[in-house]
């Protein structure tokens, strides 16, 4: 009887949490490289649709028997997680990245 009380109270805890970066909210954020854009700003919109497609995927390969798909998802994975760099990038250094890139193949 105990044990279910614990877990309630130790999943409302955590999902009640807040997490303060003490930078305020004044609806921007921060990209790499330390760049403020607004919370609105279509890169910080591409990287989280870009995020929510890799978790799908993960999903997606977590149920799924087929070894061939499997490694197929998991190079579509990697290769999101690469591209989302360039969301967050300023164009300076997303230009420099490609020169670069293209320099390597």
């Amino acid at each position: 009887m105990l044990l279910p009380f614990a877990f309630l109270l130790f999943t409302f805890y955590f999902l009640n949490m807040s997490i303060a970066t003490k930078t305020g909210d004044k609806g921007n954020t921060a990209l790499i490289g330390g760049e403020r854009v607004s919370k609105a700003d279509f890169r910080v919109e591409t990287y989280g649709t870009i995020d929510e497609l890799s978790a799908a995927l993960g999903f997606a390969r977590s149920i799924c028997g087929d070894e061939e798909i499997n490694e197929l998802t998991k190079k579509i994975q990697r290769e999101l997680f690469f591209s989302r760099r360039f969301c967050c990038q300023s164009a300076f250094r997303r230009r420099a990245a490609a020169l670069r890139d293209a320099r390597n193949d």
